[in-house]
Parts: C-alpha cells; structure tokens; sequence
C-alpha cells in the first residue's frame, strides 16, 4: 500500500476495494449492478437503447398497454426519468402514448411491432451480458442466488406494503 496524496492514509495500489467494503452485502450489490449494467448499456448501444428503454418495452411486452406511472413503478424509474425514457421510445417508434380518457394527465403506453422487433434483437444481446456475468457460478449456484435475490426484494417490498 502507499499513502494517498490526499488524506496521508495508506490505499491499495491494485484499484481494488479495501476488505471492509468487500465484506458488506450492500457494497457487493451495488457494484456487481454497476457493472452489469455497464455491460449492458454497452451490448445494446448498437441498438440506440438503454438498459432502462429495454426494459419498459420488456414490461410492456409480457404485460400488454399499462399506464405510464405503473411501468415506472415496476422499474424503480422516476416520474421525470420515465417522461425522457417514453419520449425516446416514441420518437423511435417503439411504444405509443395515449392519454387515459379517464384521467388527462395520465398516458398509457402501448408496444409497438417495432418496439416487438427491437426485443427480439435485445434480448440474445441482454442474455450474453447475464451469461458472462453468472459465469463462475455453476446451474445450481446461479439458480440458489437467483432465489436468494428474489427473497431479498421480497422483503424489502414487504416492508415498503
């Protein structure tokens, strides 16, 4: 280790974590997401899309037309973020948006065949990323932490209910 410049206290010269960060849940999390997703934005950059277009066209696609809001819930998307990520996906031709009679300020969002299409040629790409990422595990390991994970945001959506 060296001193940092900085503060005088030692670093690791690998660009590695120190121990205290890797022994917590949370930092493994956070910086096993960052790096799938970098994957990810990367894989489908040829496509003009990002992680988080892709998907609202994958809720849209297993779900059917849904309001706008509900497809941001079920994504963790912002309300001003999901306002950008739609117009993205209209202007591409990928969804439709149409006001909810019932409620002008509301949108419902609609799959376009295009937007159909578009998957298709995402998901192969979107695999390959999970793929490399789940790598060193074996069938079983990745089923118990596919399992595990699933248990994990199930309680935190327990507790926010």
């Amino acid at each position: 280790m060296r001193p940092s410049e900085e503060t005088g206290h030692e670093v690791q010269g690998s660009g590695r974590p120190p121990r205290s960060l890797t022994r917590r849940v949370g930092f493994l999390l956070s910086a096993l997401g960052r790096l799938s997703r970098d994957a990810t934005e990367q894989a489908l950059e040829s496509l003009g899309i990002r992680p988080h277009h892709y998907g609202v066209l994958v809720v849209l696609d297993e779900g059917g037309p849904a309001p706008q809001r509900i497809v941001g819930e079920a994504l963790g998307i912002d309300k001003s973020t999901m306002v950008v990520v739609v117009d993205h996906l209209e202007e591409r031709g990928l969804v439709e948006r149409h006001r909810n009679p019932e409620n002008r300020r509301a949108y419902r969002l609609t799959l376009t065949g295009a937007g159909r299409k578009l998957l298709l040629e995402a998901d192969p790409l979107v695999r390959r990323v999970e793929e490399d990422v789940m790598a060193p595990l074996d069938d079983a390991q990745r089923r118990q932490l596919h399992g595990l994970l699933l248990s994990l945001l199930s309680g935190f959506s327990e507790q926010d209910g």
